[in-house]
């Protein structure tokens, strides 16, 4: 699931071989964070961008983020 104050997507997670859960948060996050990065939607710069993001962006980055491992 992700929020944002236009509203909240949300989809599966991935179905996994869970071998360890440690790292599992970071990795979701770094993928959500990289993700935001192609998009052009981090920093001060992209403070406007992030804020507009639509549904679909918001999905795109959540599924990135959902495979990362």
């Amino acid at each position: 699931m992700v929020l944002t104050q236009q509203g909240r997507v949300e989809m599966p997670a991935e179905g996994v071989v869970v071998a360890d859960t440690v790292g599992a948060g970071d990795s979701f996050m770094a993928g959500l964070i990289w993700g935001l990065a192609q998009l052009s939607a981090l920093g001060a710069e992209g403070r406007e961008k992030l804020n507009a993001l639509s549904e679909d962006e918001l999905l795109l980055v959540a599924a990135y983020a959902n495979r990362a491992d």
